[in-house]
């Protein structure tokens, strides 16, 4: 099975690095940005199968960082 990876944004580094840490442990990769523009900056470099994101964030909200991975980052095959 393909390893899986989950992108965790938040801004709030204490809840962003425990859910990190609690997600390797389940055996995921994880990627971690603060704000909409590191999740975007993210997004371009990795594939994500997952993003957990809070709703308030300094440069947005989580439903436009959901708005813009569902019209710009459909999945891709990671070949």
């Amino acid at each position: 099975m393909a390893e899986k990876s989950i992108l965790v944004v938040d801004d709030d580094h204490v809840i962003r690095d425990s859910l990190t840490e609690f997600l390797k442990t389940e055996g995921f990769k994880t990627g971690i940005a603060a704000t909409v523009k590191e999740a975007s900056a993210e997004l371009e470099k990795q594939n994500y199968a997952l993003v957990i994101t809070e709703i308030n964030l300094p440069d947005g909200d989580g439903f436009q960082l959901l708005d813009l991975v569902r019209h710009n980052y459909r999945r891709r095959s990671s070949s």
